[in-house]
């Protein structure tokens, strides 16, 4: 009697605990499963937020493109937005606006800015516990810099006690001394084509190798007379860009065009030596008789080269993320 009784007990027993772990099965099961779901999802959203980075990064770098932009130019603020919305959209977002854009800078000029958007991922298996998308909010910010390497200069040189925003400058004969609006020379940008030939070419073409700030160099001798007046007419000529306004002025201008030239702002060291401290550019717009030449300083963004900044503002620009 007292076995039957303790197989009774020991059977109910054993019941009772193979339903205790049937239990715990299944709710292991769907904690597995839900957590199962859950990483999926997490996995498709990092990928859909990811690819919204990404987006953000090209539109901002696109639109940063044309900065600095004055504060008061809003034609220029508005091809800017432009900018950000299309590569946006190329992406597939189609929710911007222009509160998503945010300018900041100095001087009455933007020179940096900010894209955000919501990027937002919608969810499949999360549903069952109530999470139906997992958004996170995401910015892209890019901001310029003085340019401090460069190629293309053309050998006009500044001196930086000179360098104003306000006007036009002349470049007389080296060793001419100084002009009516500052002190400036013909720069060999190699280091070492002193003599007129090399810097006649660099005149009409630009210099094919890089400068950079603190480069030393010497000031070129000969006289450029004729190069200039050959050369200034004939790349103010090749612009092809707007041509019902004019071409290239100080007002609009695509960098790249012949008439957008890169000079070196220098300090001087002694009679025959400067330093590059800077960069700016220079809308040619014609030269006289004795060949001097005019034209306006603009504020320009132009492709980095190296990435090193230039400490010094005078116009030159260069753009990158901002972490």
């Amino acid at each position: 009697m007292k076995h039957m009784i303790f197989n009774k007990i020991r059977n109910g027993f054993m019941s009772s605990e193979k339903g205790d772990m049937t239990i715990m099965m299944a709710f292991l099961v769907t904690s597995l499963l839900i957590v199962s779901a859950f990483t999926v999802d997490i996995g498709a959203a990092y990928v859909k937020i990811a690819e919204a980075q990404n987006a953000l990064d090209a539109a901002a770098l696109a639109a940063g493109q044309l900065l600095p932009v004055s504060e008061s130019d809003s034609s220029a603020i508005e091809e800017v937005y432009n900018t950000a919305n299309s590569y946006l959209q190329k992406n597939g977002f189609n929710d911007f606006s222009e509160d998503d854009v945010c300018f900041s800078g100095s001087g009455g000029y933007y020179t940096s800015l900010t894209i955000s958007t919501a990027a937002t991922a919608k969810t499949y298996f999360s549903t069952i516990i109530g999470i139906s998308q997992i958004s996170s909010e995401k910015s892209a910010s890019v901001g310029t810099y003085a340019t401090g390497r460069v190629s293309g200069a053309v050998p006009f040189g500044i001196d930086a006690n000179a360098f104003t925003f306000e006007q036009g400058y002349a470049v007389p004969k080296a060793g001419g001394g100084g002009g009516e609006n500052g002190v400036f020379g013909y720069i060999a940008l190699d280091g070492t084509s002193t003599n007129a030939n090399a810097v006649k070419g660099w005149i009409a073409n630009g210099f094919d190798g890089e400068n950079y700030v603190g480069q030393i160099l010497p000031l070129a001798t000969g006289n450029m007379a004729s190069a200039v007046k050959s050369a200034i007419p004939e790349r103010i000529n090749s612009c092809t860009h707007f041509e019902g306004d004019g071409g290239c002025n100080a007002s609009h201008f695509v960098f790249g065009c012949p008439r957008v030239v890169i000079v070196p702002v220098y300090e001087t060291i002694d009679t025959r030596t400067i330093r590059i401290i800077g960069f700016t550019a220079f809308i040619l717009e014609g030269c006289t008789n004795q060949a001097e030449v005019y034209g306006t300083y603009v504020r320009a963004n132009i492709p980095s080269i190296g990435g090193e900044a230039g400490g010094i503002d005078f116009g030159c620009y260069s753009i990158c993320l901002i972490d």
